[in-house]
């Protein structure tokens, strides 16, 4: 169905149960995504400068945030899911960014290398290792490749129950240390850290996000001459979604982490539209 064919919803007040729902899908998503913050510790904002802007500033149909009767067809609200998955993940992404730029300055103390893929006594060797440094090991991060691997590794990993949403196969424990699988890791790494030595996520604006409508024309204009496709839409038939974390991460203390990665792998996040 195309916008011209979508019912008028303009004289329709923004239904909270949808907004709130919606809302709320994203934030949870976002929570139960946030790798970035089992590697670093997440702090207050405490220093200045270098931080990030994470976010999106969406502009979509109305309707899906109203209540009405729309003859014999019901529209119903998008789960705001994807939305807090994508902020969760960009986030990640700028953590390890500052994580690797750090291990390649200790490369050669960090990364164990293996021709194949690793066995479990090297894991095993992964963990020690970051307490021989006087650290404790707090979460595994490893590739979705890699992940796969915990299953063979029975003597030491235990499933976990829970499933985050979105993934296809069940996290863990190893040794008791937890293990998460990340889509942005190279295939051959396999990250241990201590999160509460290794460095810090300072947080000047959490994560927050709104649906809200468009009634400044002069907000109107702007947005068509920034956005071509949008240059004959029916602002009274849109909604803004908006989101927005600001952060920084900060590496402290690089041999509270320890990496594996198989022969031929290079320290370069995988990228995804």
């Amino acid at each position: 169905m195309t916008e011209s064919n979508y019912p008028k919803t303009s004289h329709l007040r923004l239904a909270e149960w949808r907004t709130s729902k919606f809302v709320t899908d994203a934030r949870e998503t976002f929570n139960r995504s946030c790798l970035a913050r089992l590697v670093l510790t997440r702090t207050r904002n405490e220093s200045e400068g270098g931080y990030r802007n994470i976010g999106f500033n969406n502009i979509v149909d109305r309707i899906w945030f109203v209540d009405g009767t729309f003859g014999d067809t019901a529209y119903g609200t998008p789960s705001g899911a994807d939305y807090g998955s994508v902020v969760a993940e960009a986030e990640t992404r700028h953590a390890l960014e500052k994580l690797f730029e750090s291990v390649s300055q200790n490369e050669t103390n960090l990364i164990t290398e293996t021709q194949s893929d690793p066995r479990e006594g090297e894991v095993l060797s992964l963990l020690r290792k970051i307490r021989e440094n006087g650290f404790a090991p707090t979460a595994i991060i490893a590739s979705i490749k890699q992940s796969l691997r915990f299953w063979e590794f029975r003597s030491h990993f235990t499933p976990s129950p829970e499933v985050r949403r979105g993934l296809t196969s069940p996290e863990g424990h190893f040794q008791n240390v937890p293990v998460h699988h990340c889509r942005l890791l190279p295939d051959g790494v396999i990250l241990a850290s201590d999160k509460t030595a290794l460095g810090v996520l300072e947080v000047k604006q959490d994560f927050d996000i709104a649906v809200t409508d468009i009634p400044d024309n002069d907000e109107r204009e702007r947005i068509r001459r920034e956005v071509p496709s949008l240059l004959d839409a029916d602002f009274d038939e849109k909604v803004r979604v908006k989101g927005l974390e600001i952060v920084k991460a900060s590496i402290r203390q690089i041999n509270a982490c320890a990496l594996i990665k198989t022969s031929g792998t290079t320290l370069e996040l995988k990228k995804y539209e």
